[in-house]
């Protein structure tokens, strides 16, 4: 029965730190997504102060894998909303050259039609 109660503080304690750091940054101190590059460098930082904290803590894990998804998740909160996260692929100078011409033919066509 012991067991039950530590496992529950060590989800807790794990995933409340990890995420809890990134969701005061972003949430209440930025108050704004920041960039790719730096919610990226933010994250990979904030995965080694974890291993290096549970590395001290002489946690049983030898992979520590869920700080890696929770470096991944705190990214994702990072640039949540950000015009860089959410724009759509720009468009190419050849798409934007003809759909000038095709204006420009389509302008032509209407003079022409109009005379």
């Amino acid at each position: 029965m012991p067991m039950i109660p530590l496992l529950l503080f060590s989800v807790l304690f794990t995933w409340g730190i990890g995420l809890g750091v990134p969701l005061t940054c972003r949430y209440v101190i930025f108050k704004k997504p920041i960039s790719k590059k730096a919610a990226f460098c933010f994250s990979i930082a904030w995965l080694f102060i974890q291993l290096f904290m549970y590395v001290l803590l002489s946690s049983k894990s030898k992979t520590h894998s869920v700080l890696y998804l929770i470096a991944i998740i705190s990214y994702y909160i990072l640039i949540k909303g950000s015009e860089e996260a959410d724009e759509k692929p720009k468009e190419t100078k050849i798409k934007k050259k003809i759909s000038k011409e095709l204006s420009n033919i389509r302008n032509s066509s209407e003079k022409v039609i109009k005379e």
